[in-house]
């Protein structure tokens, strides 16, 4: 909540401006073509009296991790009519709303008391991103901040301009349109306090109408606050506009980001807003008719909010849930972020690990782990360089993990070396698409058992495309029982009772060995923890030789839709081993409240498995619109009974089956079923409800879950 808290506040913090230059132009003919802009966008057209548009919005909480996968937190879409005409006067009017969460956090409507919506590109003035009701002076004169155009009269006292190439050619129906793209820089800082925009901007040459604007704003004039010592906001724009009826360049979809930076780790917290105007009626006579005086409202009216759960019966939705910010990265800016903020920047120490387990976490091993992290960027010495140390200590195991890796960034490949004692955890088949291998989980880690790992590696991972990604491994491993609450190797049957804990650890073969692993994911996003809809693929290979020696393959596809009120959730995964001496560690096991709940914890074990799972889910028509309390609108509970219903399969070889019957481990015997039926909250994230196999005989269990997927 702190962070997302921090991510709106520093969207308008204070940048820094490059100094001022000697020419406001790169070339005569540039400054020509941008006075023939200015002209041409001062005003919009002149037989445009206003136009309606439908325009659907979604508004998330997005959190980018270092590889650049983005897990999708929240999710709010809203349908809304928006009336403009010429002189400024605005109504946006909310139609419908609908929402998904990984957790109870607040909506993004408390950001907006007025419309977020940018009605036009003309003017001298860009009436950009607005959240809260204008201020007024103690004689009623109107005290707002708005954004400098970078075409307004007064444009060569702040910005420089380059470029004005074509960089794209449209073919329509009717004509071809050369797209010529000006570069825009903030130079100088006005005398008043004015957002200032920094970007490319692309023109239709011909008739020099703005059809794409994208870069970000810069507070001029705000002094700065305690919150830029621990991060850093910035906030990205882009808009894009479309020909209505032939001759009105409107708006088409816009976004705009704010995106926060702690200066004291790699990730990043996103708050996004993207609008996709449906569809536009120019100089239509509701809009002249139903917009408001701008002189009463200068920024606009919404209505619609103070009945949100009305709202939560409209069904004319035009676009899926998570559609719009499913095609949208972060990392889509980074051409325009501050060198702070992209691996060509300073050089820069903070405090931070790769991964948040490597700081916390809690098991049934350590049981309790804290630790700290240190990464160098070595910034303009060399671009795209990271250093990352980190360690800690198990307090009651009494054991010191931790390691250290170097690595280079490019814009397609991430490559580097590692070397570091782990806790890996031996959990299959999990909801999570996880990066790296074996991290240690922070919720749920009673469910999964670990082995002590030491590994150098050698590891190249993709970047340059979040739908597909390639990751390789190289490594030299060695695997050894942890140091508490295991089930002893020699003797299962002296097994100790539990330390403190559940149950114990299963337990693991010991050996050094060589160790390859390769996967590709497709639409990794999409799935596991992560409200992202869409398909997702992944196929994996395993492969170790030395004192333990095994080739593992696996396979899987995931699936999230929404239709209405109803939402279904499917995941299919399958594996298989192949090994003289297959180590436990490198087996399957099913049977936790992830994979057939209902059935003994991790009840069958095999060196082959298939699992499947189809889920739906059903939002109440009840309780499932934020609650307004003061100017923060808390969750919709958004009750949703579900049911899923879970088959999973193992089997073993010979020699696989011996090993098993040493620990009594048992195979499925035949596909076993599970059903599942619980009660969700706030999108599905919290749960409560019981499980039972569908054996005869099954009994039912109470199960429950604090993380998204049906």
């Amino acid at each position: 909540m702190l962070i997302i808290n921090i991510a709106a506040a520093l969207a308008f913090q204070q940048q820094p401006l490059p100094q001022p230059l000697d020419s406001v132009y790169e070339t005569a003919d540039l400054a020509a073509l941008v006075g023939r802009a200015a002209a041409a966008n001062a005003l919009p057209p002149a037989d445009l009296s206003g136009y309606r548009a439908r325009i659907e919005t979604e508004l998330s909480f997005v959190q980018l991790e270092p590889d650049g996968r983005e897990t999708l937190l929240q999710l709010e879409q809203l349908a809304s009519d928006l009336y403009w005409r010429r002189d400024g006067g605005m109504l946006q009017e909310m139609l419908g709303y609908r929402s998904q969460t990984l957790g109870a956090t607040f909506s993004g409507l408390s950001f907006f008391d007025v419309p977020w919506l940018v009605p036009t590109l003309y003017g001298d003035r860009l009436d950009l991103v607005r959240t809260s009701r204008p201020a007024r002076s103690e004689s009623g004169a109107l005290l707002h901040r708005r954004a400098m155009h970078p075409f307004a009269s007064r444009r060569d006292e702040v910005y420089r301009f380059a470029g004005g190439d074509t960089v794209d050619i449209i073919r329509l129906p009717d004509r071809t349109l050369h797209i010529v793209r000006v570069r825009v820089e903030a130079r100088g800082t006005p005398a008043r306090p004015t957002l200032l925009f920094e970007g490319d901007i692309d023109l239709d040459a011909e008739r020099l109408n703005i059809v794409r604007m994208q870069g970000r704003l810069i507070p001029s004039g705000r002094s700065s606050t305690f919150l830029d010592a621990i991060a850093q906001g910035v906030l990205f724009v882009r808009f894009e506009t479309a020909e209505w009826d032939g001759q009105y360049w409107l708006p088409r979809q816009q976004r705009f980001e704010a995106q926060a930076v702690s200066r004291l780790s790699e990730g990043r917290i996103v708050f996004r807003v993207v609008s996709r105007f449906v569809d536009v009626w120019p100089n239509d006579p509701d809009a002249v008719a139903r917009a408001p005086d701008p002189r009463e409202y200068p920024y606009g009216l919404i209505r619609g909010s103070e009945n949100l759960g009305a709202l939560s019966n409209f069904s004319d939705w035009e676009i899926g849930i998570g559609t719009l910010s499913g095609d949208a990265n972060a990392r889509d800016f980074d051409a325009y972020a501050p060198p702070s903020m992209v691996p060509t920047g300073e050089p820069r120490l903070t405090f931070s690990t790769r991964h948040f387990s490597h700081l916390f976490r809690l098991n049934h091993v350590e049981p309790v782990f804290t630790g700290l992290g240190l990464t160098y960027d070595f910034g303009t010495t060399a671009p795209g360089m990271l250093l990352r140390l980190h360690g800690g200590y198990a307090w009651n195991e009494g054991a010191v993990r931790g390691g250290g890796e170097v690595l280079r960034r490019s814009a397609s490949w991430e490559v580097g070396a590692r070397a570091e004692r782990q806790l890996a955890h031996t959990n299959d088949f999990t909801g999570t698409f996880e990066p790296e291998p074996g991290v240690p989980p922070i919720i749920g880690a009673e469910q999964f058992d670990y082995v002590d790992r030491r590994i150098g590696s050698l590891i190249a991972r993709s970047t340059g495309d979040n739908w597909m990604v390639m990751r390789f491994e190289a490594a030299r491993a060695a695997d050894r029982n942890v140091g508490r609450n295991v089930v002893p190797l020699d003797d299962p049957d002296s097994a100790p009772e539990p330390i403190n804990a559940s149950r114990l650890n299963r337990p693991a073969f010991e050996g050094d060995y060589w160790l390859g692993r390769a996967s590709v994911h497709r639409n990794p996003s999409a799935g596991g923890l992560s409200l992202q809809p869409g398909l997702g693929m992944r196929l994996a290979w395993e492969g170790a030789t030395g004192d333990l020696d095994w080739q593992r393959v696996e396979t899987g596809a995931s699936l999230r839709r929404m239709f209405g009120r109803f939402t279904l959730s499917g995941r299919a995964d399958a594996g298989i081993v192949f090994s003289d001496s297959t180590p436990p560690q490198a087996m399957f096991e099913l049977g936790t409240v992830a994979d057939l709940p209902g059935f003994e914890h991790k009840a069958f074990t095999g060196d082959r498995a298939a699992l499947g799972r189809v889920g739906v889910m059903y939002t109440l028509p009840i309780f499932n619109a934020p609650i307004r309390m003061g100017s923060l609108w808390l969750p919709a509970p958004a009750p949703a009974p579900s049911v899923a219903v879970q088959v999973g399969w193992t089997d073993a070889r010979t020699e696989t089956f011996e090993i098993m019957q040493r620990f009594g481990w048992q195979t499925s015997n035949g596909a076993r079923a599970a059903l599942d039926l619980r009660m969700r909250f706030f999108g599905g994230s919290v749960s409560i409800g019981a499980a039972r196999p569908l054996d005869q005989g099954g009994e039912w269990r109470f199960v429950w879950g604090l993380a998204g997927g049906i």
